[in-house]
């Protein structure tokens, strides 16, 4: 019996779907908070056709289940200060090099 990708990715879709009792207007909301965690029920509301309450009811079933797990900012670095992004390469090293970084280091 030959199983293709598509009937395996349906099967994977609705067992999670259902698992996580998330729906079309579940995911439409959810798709609005990624856009603007900050946005308000009555324009999510609106924009699913659904009132204030069960849009609010709704995202507390969600962060009840774990399906939203925090709401964070994302802040320009440069603005807030951190303006200098360094990436450093590490290797192993012998003691006494890392003893000479931290010591380097340290003193700033």
């Amino acid at each position: 019996m030959a199983v293709s990708i598509q009937s395996v990715d349906r099967l994977f879709s609705s067992h999670m779907q259902e698992e996580s009792r998330m729906d079309q207007i579940d995911q439409k909301i959810l798709a609005h908070l990624k856009q603007n965690a900050r946005a308000r029920a009555s324009d999510i509301g609106k924009a699913v056709h659904l009132s204030v309450s069960t849009v609010i009811e709704r995202i507390h079933k969600m962060e009840d289940a774990g399906v939203i797990c925090s709401y964070t900012v994302i802040t320009n670095d440069a603005k807030v200060g951190n303006d200098v992004t360094a990436l450093i390469e590490m290797e192993k090293l012998r003691a006494a090099v890392i003893e000479e970084f931290e010591s380097a280091t340290a003193a700033q």
